[in-house]
Parts: structure tokens; sequence; C-alpha cells
């Protein structure tokens, strides 16, 4: 093998080593760029999350408090069941009134 055919060898491995760098670098900015998109995607996750979570939280609030109001009718219902139901005992034992 001649100088020259040894320095045409070593320019064009010299070349290929070029592109082959051209090509790892795009590769990394490549991978780069998706690793910032799937940051900005957690990101958009997470505030996702956050959301879900306050909306129930507040959706359990609300339930609480439905909760609370239907306990409060239902004592309600049976006190007032009760006292109609005394009177209606009163009414019985007393013959009730004829109309």
């Amino acid at each position: 093998m001649t100088a020259a055919s040894v320095a045409a060898l070593a320019l064009s491995a010299a070349a290929a080593a070029e592109a082959a760098a051209a090509e790892v670098e795009a590769a990394a900015r490549t991978a780069l760029a998706a690793a910032e998109h799937a940051r900005i995607a957690a990101e958009h996750t997470r505030e996702a999350a956050e959301q879900v979570a306050e909306a129930a939280r507040l959706a359990t609030a609300t339930a609480e408090g439905d909760t609370a109001l239907a306990d409060r009718a239902v004592l309600e219902a049976q006190r007032v069941e009760t006292a109609a139901r005394d009177r209606f005992h009163v009414a019985e034992e007393a013959g009730f009134p004829e109309e």
C-alpha cells in the first residue's frame, strides 16, 4: 500500500468519523428535545393530578355537608313521626273525636 492510498483511507475514515459525530450530535439534540418534552408532560400531569385531588377534596367536603344535612333531616323526620304517633295514641285512647 502506498502512502497516498493510506492517506486516502485516512481521509475517508476521518470523513466517516465526522459524519458519525454529526449523527451523534443530532441524536443527542433529539434526545435532549425528547427529555424536555417529557419534563413538560410530567409537569402537566402533576398539575392535572393536583387539580383532581382538589376536586376530590371539594367533592368530599360537599358530600360530608350533604350527609350532615341528610342526618338532620332524618332526625327531624323521626321527631315528627314520634310526635304524630304520640298524638295518634292519645286520640286513640280518647276514642277519637267524632265528626
